[in-house]
């Protein structure tokens, strides 16, 4: 089985790009350097954010536990904007971060 992981997402601006993923995600700074940042976003999944790096365009997937709709209407509340993948029924909703990374939340 797997589990975890260490995916990597570029940062035009790192020092917003750490903001937006500690205090509008609410995840947690591991690391910190001039070029990096290390976000550990829990169970495992611990990803790295690099200073002019591309920006992913196909979705960093972030699954959810418990009720996606209540989880997504929390960062509604923080800013983030969604779209809704109409195939899947209300259990993936896509966003982009402030550096353009494409990410979704699904069930």
């Amino acid at each position: 089985m797997i589990s975890g992981g260490f995916p990597t997402l570029g940062a035009k601006n790192l020092s917003r790009a750490v903001r937006f993923y500690v205090e509008t995600m609410g995840m947690k700074l591991s690391a910190e350097g001039v070029l990096s940042a290390k976000i550990d976003a829990g169970d495992g999944l611990i990803f790295q954010l690099v200073k002019d790096g591309p920006a992913l365009t196909v979705p960093l997937c972030f699954f959810v536990r418990g009720d996606i709709k209540e989880t997504v209407e929390i960062y509604e509340n923080r800013g983030i904007v969604f779209t809704q993948d109409e195939a899947t029924d209300g259990k993936h909703y896509r966003f982009v971060d402030p550096e353009g990374n494409h990410l979704a939340l699904t069930k």
